[in-house]
């Protein structure tokens, strides 16, 4: 088995993987909590999202639903954490770690508080 690349996630390409993925990790969605009800936009902006891919399927995924949140004075953009998984059959890789470096590091980037 391959090492994992991790990366963006990118909607045009990995969304039925995702989606395929999240059936292996949780089971059919249930009450209209999909992954497109999840990271649907928003006012605060696109929600940042990372995969691993290993093997050229999508193995992990960690995403932050774009949020506004009041600090003190101001109101700043930040995520909240959903979504986070790793197909069971990849475990104990460090997949969840790695991928959610690469998020946070990325928010960081995109102006995250």
């Amino acid at each position: 088995m391959a090492d994992a690349v991790i990366r963006d996630f990118d909607p045009a390409t990995d969304t039925a993987a995702l989606e395929d993925l999240w059936t292996r990790v949780f089971g059919a969605p249930r009450g209209g909590q999909s992954l497109a009800w999840l990271f649907r936009p928003g006012p605060a902006g696109a929600s940042p999202r990372s995969v691993a891919e290993q093997d050229g399927r999508i193995v992990a995924h960690a995403g932050a639903m774009a949020m506004r949140f009041q600090c003190r004075d101001a109101v700043v953009r930040g995520g909240y954490s959903v979504a986070a998984m790793t197909d069971p059959a990849c475990r104990g890789q460090r997949l969840f770690f790695r991928v959610g470096e690469h998020l946070y590091r990325c928010m960081t980037e995109a102006g995250f508080a």
